[in-house]
């Protein structure tokens, strides 16, 4: 019977890997940012594993015209018109910094599959969707990693080829790990290089936009004028301001 408000209980309609497929409007992406204060760039590389999870344990709702994916916690939902053809709408009952929900933490070297939103391709046979650890770490920190930053710390620190589905996991978890003692040197006026136990010059700027938290926007080597980027990342930005890839579609892996 459906319930007071129109929704009823539902077989899954789809395979799990329509994570993998459905298209995500841009907004989707802000909403998950936005609830729980965390970077665009992040954000937009754990709602596929987030699509994922919870297409294989989730809940689903049908009414008249939605249908509507949740995890039973009140934790996290989506909502996707009938025809099942894009990702429409995130909503979350609290910010995962607030989350009283267990999660298991990432792991140093965790084989993981955190894919850019606009990527194609399934996950490697026995990668994990580590979502959950790595969107509590970034809520409950009190500052946020851009983009160009977590992909020159994967070329400087773990020698990588820069940022990846396969890596973000593990960079984006050191970096956390390394975040407060870099917080706690930053001075809090302005823009400023501050370095961390490995030696490397994080740029810490002020929080920008709606976000309350300061933001790292690069990281290099030695102090210097100008910020290392990774060729290809875009270089006149307003410092602070949330990055969001090209909407242009990636080949998998980047």
């Amino acid at each position: 019977m459906p319930s007071a408000d129109g929704w009823r209980r539902v077989p899954t309609p789809v395979p799990w890997n329509a994570a993998y497929s459905l298209d995500i409007s841009g907004p989707v992406v802000h909403q998950i940012a936005d609830t729980h204060d965390i970077q665009l760039a992040l954000a937009g590389r754990l709602v596929r594993a987030m699509l994922h999870d919870l297409i294989t344990t989730g809940t689903w709702y049908a009414s008249a015209h939605d249908y509507l994916l949740t995890d039973g916690e009140k934790c996290h939902a989506f909502y996707l018109p009938r025809a099942l053809t894009h990702v429409r709408l995130y909503q979350a009952g609290h910010s995962d910094a607030d989350c009283t929900r267990g999660f298991r933490p990432v792991r140093p070297g965790a084989r993981s599959w955190l894919p850019h939103f606009e990527e194609e391709g399934l996950p490697p046979n026995g990668a994990r969707h580590i979502w959950r650890g790595v969107l509590r770490q970034a809520a409950q920190l009190d500052l946020t990693v851009l983009r160009p930053a977590l992909d020159y710390y994967a070329r400087l620190y773990f020698r990588d080829e820069g940022l990846t589905a396969s890596n973000l996991a593990t960079v984006f978890s050191d970096m956390a790990a390394a975040a407060p003692d870099v917080l706690d040197r930053w001075l809090g006026a302005s823009s400023q290089l501050v370095r961390d136990r490995n030696g490397l010059y994080w740029q810490v700027s002020p929080p920008a936009g709606t976000s309350r938290k300061p933001c790292v926007t690069g990281v290099r080597r030695s102090p210097g004028p100008d910020i290392e980027r990774p060729s290809g990342q875009r270089g006149s930005r307003a410092p602070g301001s949330p990055y969001l890839a090209s909407r242009s579609r990636r080949p998998p892996g980047t």
